[in-house]
């Protein structure tokens, strides 16, 4: 389950961001030595207002990979700005606002938001229909961009542009969260039935991604 972290800054402007269409999203994954975990940050465009998102990948060990990391992180964002929605009941307003989503991962985004059918034997299929379910459910227009990732490694901090400094700062936290699992040995995370997942295959009691 993700760990939503306190607002930094007021929740009202989060919701009055939401429904003017300047809300943004920018979430990464990280992963290593088997271990996944994804961060992510809802915030306004001054950043005075933040909702950090942190989480453990969901999945048997061998499930585990860079990519799965990074499409637990858009779900993870999805699923809070679900929560965004019923705090500003949006169903009673008749246009759909929109929000930014970044992620430097082109798989995971190309899965989650092209029209391209998914494969039922497929990596992260779990991860990947579940976020098409939520993107259909959402009252919202969610438009992706493609951020590069490590950037930081190749100019300072100062000379990146907005959305790929944001990408450094969820990077970073993602990789502190999966340093502190392999510091407790927890290698592997529970993998339920998502909230809106369409279909789930158990097999002996446990989760097929």
């Amino acid at each position: 389950m993700p760990s939503i972290r306190p607002t930094e800054g007021s929740e009202d402007r989060l919701v009055q961001a939401l429904l003017t269409g300047t809300l943004c999203v920018v979430s990464d994954g990280s992963y290593k030595a088997k271990v996944g975990t994804a961060c992510a940050q809802i915030l306004t465009e001054d950043r005075r207002d933040i909702i950090w998102i942190t989480c453990q990948t969901p999945g048997k060990v061998e499930d585990q990979s860079s990519t799965h990391s990074e499409f637990i992180g858009l779900m993870a964002s999805l699923l809070v700005l679900e929560w965004m929605v019923q705090i500003a009941q949006l169903k009673l307003f008749a246009s759909q606002p929109s929000v930014g989503m970044a992620c430097d991962s082109l798989v995971a985004l190309d899965k989650s938001f092209s029209g391209a059918q998914l494969s039922l034997s497929g990596a992260q299929f779990d991860l990947a229909s579940t976020i098409r379910a939520l993107l259909r459910h959402l009252p919202l227009q969610v438009h992706w961009r493609h951020v590069k990732g490590h950037l930081d490694k190749q100019r300072p901090f100062s000379q990146l542009d907005w959305w790929e400094q944001r990408n450094v700062e969820v990077d970073s936290k993602a990789q502190a969260y999966r340093r502190l699992l392999e510091s407790t040995g927890k290698s592997a995370a529970s993998n339920p039935r998502f909230f809106h997942e369409p279909v789930a295959l158990f097999i002996d009691g446990i989760k097929s991604s």
